[in-house]
């Protein structure tokens, strides 16, 4: 939170601004569901379903791969500022192959690049198969049908998508239960999509055995018509943290919050906000051991400034 403090003689007025309830913060808790899901389809590169029921993501018993890309908008349902807590993933699988299965650990990977959903239902005939792409189609040839192509066929590791595993599960049949993706490098990918909305990509969910045939599984889609089966990205947070009151007294300045347990915090001030005033720590209150109200205090001159309350 950034506060303003000006000359004392109308420091009142941006206190009584500044002022929010003095309650302490507590964990909140949304769940998310997809804003865009897509299958890229080895077998046809050319293809997409992004409208389908579902999401493919494995191989399949011909040796062809699938992966999923899925996304949610955590900037839209989480406060800016707000320090992500815990996530986890909720994905239900609705198909196995027909000829054999073979149980495999499936990966978050988070996307580095933007793709396209696409308006392509799942066919009536061949499913699997999804149909001729349509512009802005993520497929396994492109990230958006016909103008931007993956580094690789079907994303390349590093380039389109992290080498790095957010989370991952073992997955296995239909079940009635969801299979569960816990936090792990999850919640630094929320935290990331939240801070960076300009950035959030979602992510690409894979099987980590792309060599081994039946792993294939389909999953079900943002457009499932129940949304019980749709994806689900359950995230905690805690709000924003607040300066509540503001009170000055010759130049002594003095900022008073409420801090949360287990939590570092600091204060930093400038004096406006050209280049050359750049934010400086006025002082790090370390670790909070106990939940309550907690104080920062600023010998200054009688000038302008600018403070923000900064939560680790």
């Amino acid at each position: 939170m950034t506060v303003p403090l000006r000359p004392p003689r109308i420091l009142w007025l941006i206190g009584l601004f500044c002022s929010v309830a003095g309650a302490f913060l507590h964990a909140e808790t949304v769940t998310l569901f997809p804003v865009a899901d897509a299958t890229l389809i080895e077998l046809w590169p050319s293809n997409s379903m992004g409208t389908g029921n579902w999401i493919s993501s494995g191989t399949t018993q011909n040796g062809t791969s699938n992966r999923a890309l899925i996304q949610f908008d955590v900037a839209a349902a989480v406060p800016a500022g707000a320090t992500v807590t815990d996530v986890g993933l909720y994905v239900w699988v609705t198909r196995t192959p027909v000829d054999g299965n073979t149980d495999s650990v499936f990966s978050l990977r988070r996307m580095l690049r933007a793709w396209g959903e696409g308006a392509n239902p799942t066919p009536s005939t061949s499913p699997g198969f999804g149909l001729p792409a349509l512009a802005g189609d993520a497929t396994w040839s492109h990230s958006f049908w016909n103008t931007n192509g993956w580094t690789a066929p079907g994303g390349l590791e590093g380039t389109d998508y992290s080498d790095a595993i957010s989370s991952s599960a073992g997955i296995a049949g239909v079940s009635s239960e969801p299979y569960f993706f816990e936090s792990g490098g999850a919640l630094g990918d929320v935290q990331f999509w939240l801070d960076h909305p300009e950035s959030n990509f979602g992510w690409m969910l894979k099987t980590e055995d792309e060599l081994s045939r039946f792993t294939a599984r389909r999953f079900g889609s943002r457009e499932l018509q129940d949304p019980a089966g749709s994806p689900q990205l359950v995230i905690t947070y805690l709000p924003p943290v607040r300066i509540h009151t503001i009170h000055a007294a010759s130049n002594q300045v003095t900022l008073s919050f409420n801090a949360d347990i287990g939590y570092s915090y600091a204060v930093e001030v400038r004096a406006g906000f050209s280049e050359t005033n750049l934010w400086t720590l006025l002082t790090n209150l370390g670790l909070a051991f106990t939940s309550g109200p907690r104080t920062a205090i600023d010998l200054q001159t009688n000038t302008q400034r600018f403070y923000r309350l900064r939560r680790d």
